[in-house]
């Protein structure tokens, strides 16, 4: 999935992929550290933003993603308020013109894409990065739990998650 022509503007240049990661999930609202990694991972997956994650206790973990948002350096786009991440009005600038150079194609997708993921309870969206990217819980402390929310997600979530090799379909009624 195309995501962005970076040839459009320069305000980006200095941003890498990492940095486009979290600032398009963190988007206009305050995510938990949790929503930043799971939101961050799956578009990583859905579009050609890459970052740098690794199977954790917890599921999937970028450690430069993290670093980048609690770095003093990044303090005029990054703000960090008890375990909650929000963009500065800076961040929520560079965040409008990353929207703004999304793929004209792809733009509609992965706003509503976004969108369903911002609104999921931390915990749904674990339990969602589980079952579609289960390479990433090998080191996972909380599998049982996960594979009996996992059950019980099925049986009535509105939203459906199918992996096929390395396609992901991700679906909502």
């Amino acid at each position: 999935m195309k995501l962005i022509d970076m040839s459009k503007d320069k305000i980006l240049d200095d941003l890498d992929d990492e940095d486009r990661l979290a600032i398009l999930s963190i988007g206009r609202g305050r995510l938990s550290h949790t929503k930043v990694q799971k939101i961050s991972y799956i578009l990583s997956n859905v579009t050609e933003l890459k970052g740098k994650f690794t199977a954790h206790d917890y599921g999937n973990f970028s450690e430069s993603i993290m670093e980048k948002i609690q770095s003093p350096l990044n303090r005029n786009i990054y703000s960090v308020n008890n375990d909650t991440y929000f963009l500065t009005s800076k961040g929520t600038e560079i965040y409008d013109k990353v929207v703004e150079l999304l793929d004209s194609d792809t733009k509609q997708s992965v706003l509503n894409l976004l969108e369903i993921l911002r609104k999921m309870n931390a915990e749904k969206l674990e339990v969602l990065t589980y079952h579609l990217f289960p390479e990433m819980t090998k080191k996972s402390r909380i599998i049982p739990k996960i594979e009996i929310l996992i059950s019980q997600l099925k049986s009535n979530s509105k939203m459906h998650a199918v992996r096929d090799g390395d396609t992901v379909t991700l679906t909502a009624e």
